[in-house]
């Protein structure tokens, strides 16, 4: 079983390299990885493939500036194996990441994708325990599964956002005829995955401690302007899956969908808490739920 993995590429050298040695440290050596640059970075990828001769390995950089979408679409198009990785440009692989992947989808080939336990380290690459992540956790144990049917995957999510995009591992036939909206510059990865969902898909949460997700300074949910224009996006987003439930006659979980209990409570805590956000432009948010 052979995995391809995509990681674009959109800064922050260091992090990259230690992701790259993540990928080359796995005990499963079947894998294909493209790296993905965008022009507005500049990053010497000549002699960074000097570097990294490994013949799995394949560096592309753009001529100009294309932005996450394009650049996720682009990756969409390298990713023809029957699993495949859309992966952080700084976030870690465990040595046995897709070792346990394997063990996963073997056990479990039905499913659409395969999210295994994550642990979120910051810039230092320390374990970490924020209160966004503790709430994610919490939503995923309420329930009870480790394989989420499309319906059930959907109730979960629109309670609260409990996946961690650059760890899901996806099938071929999750991804093989989709790609990302551009009209989308945040929540793209969101409205991605219900949309698979709404065709059916399914979810395996694989308990297994595989993957690191990184949160630093640069995150959006450290950015007070990026974070307001992730709920402008987010809010279109279940808004939009909230119709197309109702036309499915899905009524309860659209109901999920209009209500999205956690989203609103993370807006009124920022509102009460931050001190960077623009608070009118919360309030005016926190009206338009």
């Amino acid at each position: 079983m052979e995995f391809h993995i995509a990681i674009p590429y959109g800064g922050a050298e260091e992090y990259l390299i230690k992701t790259l040695e993540s990928v080359l440290a796995q005990t499963y050596e079947d894998w294909r990885l493209f790296v993905i640059c965008d022009k507005i970075n500049e990053i010497d990828f000549k002699q960074l493939s000097l570097n990294y001769s490994d013949p799995r390995i394949e560096f592309e950089s753009y001529p100009d500036r294309q932005g996450i979408g394009k650049m996720f679409n682009h990756c969409l198009k390298k990713l023809n194996s029957d699993w495949n990785l859309l992966l952080g440009a700084d976030d870690l692989l465990s040595p046995q990441f897709l070792e346990g992947i394997v063990e996963a989808a073997t056990s479990n080939p039905e499913v659409y994708m395969i999210q295994s336990r994550t642990q979120i380290i910051d810039s230092k690459g320390k374990i970490s325990h924020p209160l966004d992540d503790m709430v994610k956790n919490l939503v995923r144990h309420r329930f009870k599964s480790h394989v989420f049917s499309s319906k059930t995957a959907i109730n979960s999510l629109c309670i609260g956002n409990w996946l961690y995009f650059p760890s899901i591992v996806w099938s071929s036939r999750a991804i093989h005829d989709k790609t990302f909206d551009l009209n989308f510059e945040i929540a793209l990865d969101l409205e991605f995955i219900f949309r698979i969902l709404i065709d059916g898909g399914t979810i395996l949460y694989w308990p297994k401690s595989l993957f690191f997700y990184r949160r630093h300074a640069a995150s959006v949910s450290m950015n007070p302007e990026r974070y307001l224009l992730r709920v402008r996006e987010e809010i279109e987003v279940y808004n939009s899956l909230a119709k197309s439930l109702l036309k499915n006659g899905q009524f309860s979980s659209a109901l999920l969908a209009r209500i999205r209990l956690t989203s609103r409570l993370n807006l009124g805590l920022k509102f009460l808490t931050s001190g960077q956000v623009d608070k009118k432009q919360l309030y005016k948010l926190m009206k338009s739920l």
